[in-house]
This record gives C-alpha cells, sequence and structure tokens, in this order.
C-alpha cells in the first residue's frame, strides 16, 4: 500500500514554501511525496487564463535539484515527480526521481508519452475524466517504450470532488480491464469526514496506491487547497490506512489462525441428543440435535452419525462421540 503526499502547487512559486511542504510530506509517514515539475511556455498557451498564475509557478533546474538533495538528505520517503510537458523531461531526468507520473491530460499526446517512457522509470497514469479508448490507447503507446512498472491511478479534481462523483467501484473495472495495479487520486473536501474515510473506502476496493494532496495552512485558502489535508489529519488518515491494510490480509485463504480456532471451537455447534436415548438405540434425525457444547463431534458428520447403533446411554443435550456408536 503506498500513500502518496501530493506537493502539487501548494507552493504557490515560493522556494521557501516549497521546503516547509518537503517536512510537511515527510512528517506525515506517506510512503512518496510527489511535485509537479512543469514548464510554462511548453504547458499552456500564452492566452490561456491561467497561463499567468501557472507562469509563477515554475522553478529552475537548480532550484529544483536544491530542493531534492534537501529531501534526500532527511528522508528515504520514495520521490514521484508529475511530467506536464516535454519541455519539463530534462529537469525531471536530473532530478532522478524513483517514481514518475503521467496526468491524464497527457493521455492522448504521444509524443510526450514516448518522451517519457525513455526515462525508464516506474510509472503511475492518471486516467480522471477520460474515455477507455483514451486509457487503452495511451496505455499501449506508453507500453511501446516502456516494458516496468505501469499503474494507474483512478480519480479527478472536481476542486474538490463531491462523493457520488467518485465511482470507487470503477478501482476494479479498471484492473480487470486492463490488468494492472490501480489507485485513486482522492480529492474530497480536505480535512472532512470524508478525506478520511473515502481512502479507506478506495483501499478495501482494491486501490494500490491513495495519493493526497497537503497544505500549509488550509486557512489560506492557497492553490490546490480544496481538496488538501493538513498535517494532523494526513497523519490520521496514513496511520487508519495501515490499520486498514492490515486487516485486508490475504486474498489466498490461509489455515485457520489459533485465535479462529479458539473462536470454532467456542461457537461451532456439535452433534448432541435430542432426548435421552438408550443403548441400543438407532440415531435417526429426530433423535440428534446440533448444538453448541464442549468437545463434541462437528455437524459436518451428521450422515456418518445417521442410522448407527449407540453403545452407552445419553442423556440430552449430551455429546454424541464416534466412540459411542457401533462400528
Amino acid at each position: 500500500m503506498l500513500v502518496i503526499a501530493e506537493v502539487a502547487c501548494a507552493h504557490e512559486g515560493d522556494f521557501d514554501k516549497l521546503i516547509r511542504l518537503i517536512d510537511i510530506a515527510i512528517a506525515t509517514n506517506a510512503g512518496a511525496v510527489k511535485f509537479q515539475i512543469l514548464n510554462a511556455e511548453a504547458h499552456i498557451t500564452a492566452s490561456h487564463q491561467i497561463y499567468d498564475l501557472v507562469k509563477t509557478l515554475e522553478f529552475s533546474k537548480e532550484q529544483w535539484l536544491e530542493a531534492i538533495t534537501y529531501l534526500r538528505n532527511k528522508s528515504d520517503i520514495l520521490i514521484m515527480t508529475d511530467i506536464y510537458d516535454e519541455a519539463s523531461i530534462d529537469i525531471v531526468k536530473a532530478v532522478n526521481p524513483d517514481m514518475i507520473k503521467i496526468h491524464s491530460a497527457d493521455l492522448n499526446n504521444y509524443r510526450l508519452l514516448r518522451s517519457a517512457a525513455s526515462l525508464q522509470k516506474p510509472t503511475l497514469i492518471g486516467v480522471g475524466a477520460s474515455t477507455i479508448d483514451e486509457i487503452r490507447d495511451g496505455l499501449a503507446a506508453y507500453k511501446d517504450n516502456f516494458n516496468g512498472f505501469i499503474g494507474l491511478l483512478h480519480g479527478y479534481q472536481a476542486f474538490p470532488t463531491h462523493t457520488e462523483e467518485l465511482q470507487i467501484i470503477q478501482i476494479n473495472t479498471l484492473k480487470q480491464y486492463f490488468n494492472v495495479p490501480v489507485g485513486f487520486l482522492d480529492h474530497t473536501e480536505g480535512d472532512s469526514d470524508e478525506s478520511i474515510f473515502i481512502p479507506l473506502v478506495a483501499r478495501g476496493a482494491g486501490a494500490f496506491a491513495i495519493e493526497k494532496h497537503i497544505t500549509i495552512d488550509r486557512e489560506h485558502k492557497g492553490i490546490d487547497y480544496e481538496s488538501a489535508l493538513s498535517l494532523p489529519n494526513f497523519h490520521k488518515m496514513t496511520l487508519w490506512l495501515k490499520e486498514a491494510d492490515k486487516a485486508m490480509g490475504n486474498r489466498i485463504l490461509q489455515p485457520l489462525s489459533q485465535s479462529e480456532k479458539r473462536y470454532r471451537s467456542f461457537m461451532k455447534k456439535n452433534i448432541v441428543a435430542a432426548r435421552d436415548l438408550k443403548k441400543g438405540d438407532i440415531l435417526t434425525d429426530d433423535s440428534i440435535s446440533f448444538k453448541r457444547s464442549e468437545n463434541g463431534v462437528t455437524g459436518d458428520h451428521y450422515y456418518e452419525f445417521l442410522n448407527r447403533i449407540l453403545t452407552i446411554d445419553v442423556k440430552k443435550d449430551q455429546n454424541i462421540l464416534f466412540t459411542d456408536l457401533k462400528l
């Protein structure tokens, strides 16, 4: 189970905030921290309504290297980077992350897919708000140039995403359709009850990874704050996910544990006499009952007892044992 602390653009282009967010990501106990590396000119047209904002979110290669060096000196948390455009490939290569992520917006951007695949890094591919054909074709294009680990991330951001829009059950649909691991991007309202329990639901539905935004201060209402968790709540979510992971257990049926055996012994019903029976009586359906008792013979042996002759007297509710039957 991989928990990803998503920095996204919460730094607002402020390098000091980026460093603070790195410290927060480490403190969450998440397994990975993810950054968005982008080049505004290569990412968005100058006429787009948020071009000026996106431009302020860029960091230089030197700044990214400084931030990543700071992170690696403090923690062994996995480092992930989004690749938003081809112009950022050079920075991503220099940063040398453990994993990369492709945004769902680039599922049909085959040139970027080819360039990202050339990095030969374990890859997560977002599929939110995408058609099944886009996912299929984008995944195939990526696999043409890469044969390492690929996982999909279900979910999209709707500032924030409402519960009825999550379609968590589709995690299983995507797993079965594409035969790859599928994680979940949760963008429900940050610091709400939903933002804590929805990831648990996704894990129960088979998500191998959960990505959540982090923030320095939700009250600031900065960029990407809508679905971001404050540190205490992110930490709580991470701990609960770890507990949920323990509860998930093993897909393959295992031998009964000692506690299960004790429970079985305490709860399972055994074969007992339905009434007082005499030596020589033939056991029939109406002379046998099934009740919880100590150290008896379980009901799965019922048909082995029918029409057998008792060798002793048996009181009502007394266990009937194999040794009480004539051979």
